[in-house]
């Protein structure tokens, strides 16, 4: 998972963080843009820090295919292919 800057075209940190074969297929940004939640290896969620790319936090989530933070950002819903969409407190 690359961010860039777009203003300059310059990538501001890339990191690895697994997930399917093409890297994090879920991800999603917080409303205030200061963290991005992605789908991570042995099915865990990944907290990164747009600052620096580093690990903030994760959390269990088998299966991921889509992510969504709450316009708030309380709150975290995640698509796993199945019938129930688990909602995490933030």
């Amino acid at each position: 998972l690359s961010l860039w800057e777009v203003r300059t075209r310059t990538r501001r940190w890339q990191a690895t963080v697994g997930g399917g074969d093409d890297g994090a297929a879920a991800f999603a940004f917080t409303p205030d843009s200061r963290r991005i939640w992605c789908e991570g290896l042995g099915g865990r969620l990944l907290e990164l820090d747009c600052a620096d790319g580093r690990t903030r936090g994760d959390l269990p989530a088998p299966n991921a295919t889509g992510v969504s933070v709450s316009p708030d950002g309380a709150s975290l819903a995640v698509a796993t292919g199945g019938s129930q969409v688990p909602v995490w407190d933030l």
